[in-house]
């Protein structure tokens, strides 16, 4: 018999969902996780708390459904589409809070490149989107300013900066991938 493994990691909460290879949903489990609000605007998430959710499920939803390990043939991942997580290559660890899809602290930075004449029009035309704090893009710029040792394990190398789904990845292989979905890198 085969089976899917899915994992939803949302803004609050990570859910596991077992299929069996007809499509069927079989067992659900989920976990919540915190978001921090530390100033107006801003909005963060654990990663590390994240991670913690997704390796819980992923090993109690198989053994309590009775299903095992090398039955399952896939493993997808949805997830929320803009938070941005910077982490370090070597160890899969975070070096900052992720920020959250709500999170406007790139706000200043799109609103000083949208002060040029024609950017705007310029990214609207090219990307078919709108110079916006709620895409990952002035996430990650802020987290390369910010975030303590992200601009030097960038230069180094040592820096992945992605979206969940990427993180997640990185994690779940042990470091040997990096990559992501089509449609949340063209949306960053």
């Amino acid at each position: 018999m085969s089976w899917i493994l899915a994992l939803d990691q949302s803004t609050s909460g990570t859910k596991a969902v077992l299929l069996h290879e007809d499509g069927a949903m079989m067992h659900v489990d989920a976990l919540p996780h915190a978001q921090a609000y530390p100033q107006p605007g801003w909005v963060e998430a654990d990663m590390e708390a994240v991670w913690g959710n997704v390796v819980a499920l992923l090993r109690r939803l198989p053994e309590k459904a009775g299903v095992p390990w090398g039955e399952i043939r896939c493993l997808s991942i949805s997830n929320q589409r803009e938070t941005t997580v910077a982490w370090r290559r070597d160890t899969g660890a975070p070096v900052a809070p992720a920020l959250s899809w709500q999170d406007l602290r790139g706000e200043g930075l799109c609103a000083g490149i949208a002060a040029r004449p024609g950017v705007r029009a310029l990214v609207r035309d090219r990307t078919g989107l709108d110079l916006s704090a709620y895409y990952s893009a002035a996430k990650a710029a802020w987290l390369l300013a910010n975030a303590p040792d992200a601009r030097a394990l960038a230069d180094a190398g040592g820096l992945c900066l992605g979206t969940v789904d990427a993180y997640l990845i990185h994690r779940l292989t042990g470091g040997r991938t990096f990559a992501t979905d089509v449609s949340n890198a063209s949306r960053t």
